[in-house]
């Protein structure tokens, strides 16, 4: 997908003094630190679900088939971004002052094709990314 979606205009969205600095976190996602909640970001690694659960609507946004009869079970497609991209992305934000993000992804840590480069790239430069009710990254 890094080529149909090349990345995000983060320098197109309002603030007031630095990037990002309007937008916080939910408390509970800076473990009650007010001064983790902002600047804050969000992301998505990829788009889609390989599961296809009656309930979700996830899929529908993959409908290769319009059909009315057509549920999220017909259309288990899942896009990536490449773990090469959204570094990229990280690096973008950390430059730009922001530590507390978001993977908003719902498979993330469901899928190691996924997690295990990643994982391998950020350890490897000395990262630390803490996951869980706060995604922090620091170097």
């Amino acid at each position: 997908m890094d080529l149909d979606l090349p990345g995000y205009a983060w320098d197109l969205l309002p603030y007031l003094e630095h990037p990002l600095d309007l937008y916080r976190s939910h408390v509970w996602h800076a473990n009650s630190n007010e001064q983790k909640r902002t600047p804050y970001a969000a992301i998505y690694t990829s788009l889609g679900c390989i599961y296809g659960c009656e309930f979700c609507m996830i899929n529908n946004l993959n409908r290769a088939d319009n059909s009315v009869h057509v549920s999220s079970r017909d259309s288990r497609l899942m896009r990536f971004w490449s773990v090469k991209w959204v570094l990229k992305q990280l690096q973008q934000w950390y430059d730009m002052g922001v530590t507390t993000i978001r993977i908003s992804d719902k498979m993330f840590l469901l899928i190691i094709a996924t997690i295990c480069p990643f994982a391998r790239v950020l350890l490897s430069e000395g990262s630390i990314f803490t996951c869980g009710p706060i995604h922090e990254l620091t170097r």
